[in-house]
């Protein structure tokens, strides 16, 4: 079946690890909508088990490699997690640990759609400036 997953701050870097671990078999995650969460450039993976990558991979094989829509809101002025990406500087965020560095809003979408095979060469830009990328692959 299809699974979506939804999140807001740390429920969308859930979101975000869940759908970077997905795969056919044990997790088909279809899609995310992620707000005030970015993918985490480092750690690679973090934490105990196999659902554990912080970033989506190519390197399943391509009878699991799942695409997945994302949608990810992101305020310009949002301290804790800077839309610039970074090491977040408030120690609400993960209780301060600085071992967690954020990719900026742009570059996490940049992951996502060179997962999904989207074309990053030509980005569709509105009228207010917001950048984005269509894949016309059917998933």
């Amino acid at each position: 079946g299809n699974i979506y997953a939804v999140g807001t701050s740390m429920g969308g870097f859930l979101a975000n690890r869940l759908a970077s671990n997905s795969n056919e078999a044990t997790l088909p995650i279809k899609g995310i909508v992620t707000i005030a969460a970015e993918l985490f450039k480092t750690p690679l993976r973090s934490g105990p088990g196999d659902i554990n990558s912080n970033q989506p991979n190519n390197n399943n094989e391509s009878t699991n490699h799942l695409g997945v829509s994302v949608l990810n809101i992101m305020g310009t002025d949002d301290y804790l997690v800077p839309y610039e990406g970074g090491i977040p500087s408030s120690p609400l965020v993960f209780n301060g640990d600085t071992n967690f560095e954020f990719y900026s809003a742009l570059d996490s979408m940049r992951v996502w759609s060179d997962y999904n095979g989207c074309d990053t060469n030509n980005p569709i830009i509105g009228g207010d400036g917001i950048r984005s990328s269509r894949n016309t692959g059917g998933f």
